[in-house]
Parts: structure tokens; C-alpha cells; sequence
């Protein structure tokens, strides 16, 4: 699970039917005193996906997280806004959420669609000039991130508007050249849509500029993350067979050691509580954020209540 050190208690992952999914971490680049002040908010990891899988992301309020103020999600996935949420800070302690479906508005309908991977399709370079819009429509793909914002307080909103549709474009028969430097397999898609009951809506008001807490999910497929060295390439199982570990090269053995180690360290958040699920996706009932004020202003969600943001 990713964690921030200036975040205790805050941890965030991406999961497929429950588990989470394995993450890697992402190679040091230099970096200015800037980037190094950035990164003390922020976390990126790599994960590992699969074809035609569904998946949510979920976050945990530990016991060390300081629950004194309310807080505002949001989930971006390449690049596209895709949900908030309002946690009060009564409903942090100790405690888990999940995100894992978009909720829109068609004609007079509220429907949900749940996310899920799907693999992107390349030809070789054949010489012609790049496409450059395409090239910009790439560069946040491959990208799930979660930003989390402290805000002053929230109110129950009245929506009488319809709630945006966001669409996603299918990418087929990419350049490779294109995405050969970030290495991309995969894209994100909507499944069809399940109508559900109308969602609550909370307006936010007195939210921070900038978020204190981001986690970003740079995901891969496994020879994606071969191509990138992020997972050493697997060595002839007859080495292993045979315990020569000695014929391993240093990246090789390093490699092991890493996932020993994850192996070794990796637990769920213990005793949770409780978790704002989402399970059943006949319900709108969780408290969606529509709008930003500055004005200050204080009425508590209730555990199942949704929130989504409007811009």
C-alpha cells in the first residue's frame, strides 16, 4: 500500500476483487529543491494489471491519522475527473473508502459504471510524422491519481442538473513510437451502465488550493514493467531449480530480496472499524460534492451519503 510520511495513518491502493494489487516503486530522478518539496505530498507507484479486470481504489484513515478537520477526495483517471467524496473528520478514525464506479446523469436516469482495464493496440513506426493531438491525448493515460483536499465544512446541495457523462476515448492501432518511453498497455474504460437510485449531493466550501496528500498509480502490464526494468526479467527457472544463485547478476538479486521483503511486510489495515463500501450499486446514497464556497458553513454526511464535484 502506498504511504506518505507526512500522512501518518494515510494509505491508498488499487485493488481487483478485494486484494490489492502489486505495487513497485518508481526510480529516482535528480531533482530540484521544488520537485523535492512537491514529493513530500505525493507518492507514485507502479502497479501491475491484467486484461478485462474491474477495479476500485480505497483508502484508509489508520488510528495515527489526525482526524481535526473534514476532507474532500478526488479521483482522476487519465487525466479525466472522475469522483469525489466528503470524509468528516467524525468518520475518519480508523476506517476505510472505496471508489469504484462513475456515476452520470442521461436524460432523467442515474446510472453507474464500473472501471475496468483494457489493452491498447500498436503498430509499428512506419515513418509518417507523429500525431501530435494524439500524442497529447496519451500523455496522461496510463495514470490513476487520488487527491485528497482539507475543506472548511459541507452542506446538503439540491441538484436539479444533470450530472456530465465523461467519456472515454477507445485508442486502437497505436504508433509505438508514440508510448515506447512510458511503455503503455493499457487504457481505462467504462462498463455498461446499471441504473441506480439519485445520488446526495453536499456543496464544500473553504477547500485548500493544493491537496496535502496524492497518490499516483502508474499502471502497467507485467512485460510493460519488464520493458521499463521496474520487474527484473525472470531468470532461467533451472537457477533457481538448482539453488545457483550465484550465476544471478546484482539486478536479478536485488530484485528477489525487494519482493521478499514486500512479501514479508505487506498487511491490510488491521481492525478496521468499518468501510464506506459501495457494494451495492443500486444505491446513489453516497454523498456526491458539487460545488466549492468560501463561505463557512457545517452539516455532516452521513456514513453512506456520496459526494460528487461539479467544476
Amino acid at each position: 500500500m502506498a504511504r506518505l510520511p507526512s500522512c501518518p495513518g494515510l494509505t491508498a491502493y488499487v485493488t481487483v476483487d478485494g486484494e490489492p494489487l502489486e505495487e513497485y516503486d518508481v526510480p529516482r530522478k535528480p531533482a530540484d529543491e521544488k520537485s523535492i518539496k512537491s514529493k513530500e505530498n505525493s507518492v507514485t507507484k507502479y502497479v501491475k494489471v491484467q486484461e478485462g479486470t474491474t477495479f476500485a481504489v480505497r483508502y484508509n484513515f489508520g488510528k495515527a491519522f489526525p482526524n481535526k478537520r473534514d476532507i474532500v477526495t478526488e479521483l482522476l483517471i487519465d487525466g479525466k475527473y472522475m469522483r469525489g467524496k466528503v470524509e468528516t473528520k467524525e468518520s475518519l478514525r480508523n476506517s476505510t473508502s472505496v471508489i469504484k464506479r462513475l456515476i452520470s446523469k442521461t436524460k432523467e436516469k442515474w446510472v453507474s459504471q464500473k472501471f475496468q482495464f483494457s489493452h491498447l493496440t500498436f503498430h509499428e513506426h512506419d515513418g509518417k510524422p507523429i500525431d501530435q493531438k494524439l500524442k497529447e491525448s496519451l500523455q496522461q493515460v496510463g495514470e490513476i491519481k487520488l487527491h485528497l483536499y482539507y475543506i472548511g465544512g459541507c452542506k446538503p446541495h439540491n441538484d436539479s442538473g444533470a450530472r456530465t457523462k465523461t467519456a472515454f476515448k477507445k485508442f486502437e492501432d497505436i504508433d509505438e513510437k508514440l508510448v515506447k518511453a512510458e511503455a503503455l498497455s493499457h487504457q481505462v474504460l467504462l462498463q455498461k451502465p446499471k441504473t441506480i437510485s439519485s445520488p446526495t449531493f453536499y456543496d464544500t466550501f473553504s477547500k485548500d488550493t493544493t491537496p496535502f496528500a496524492t497518490f499516483v498509480f502508474l499502471y502497467r502490464s507485467e512485460k510493460s514493467l519488464k520493458e521499463l526494468m521496474i520487474i527484473a526479467r525472470s531468470p532461467s527457472p533451472s537457477l533457481i531449480e538448482d539453488h545457483e544463485i550465484e550465476r544471478l547478476n546484482k539486478n536479478q538479486l536485488r530484485h528477489m530480496v525487494r519482493r521478499m521483503r514486500e512479501r514479508r511486510n505487506f498487511r491490510l489495515p488491521p481492525r478496521i472499524k468499518r468501510e464506506r463500501e459501495e457494494d451495492n450499486d443500486d444505491s446513489g446514497t453516497e454523498p456526491e460534492m458539487v460545488h466549492s464556497q468560501p463561505k463557512r458553513r457545517k452539516a455532516i454526511p452521513k456514513d453512506d451519503d456520496e459526494v460528487v464535484v461539479l467544476d
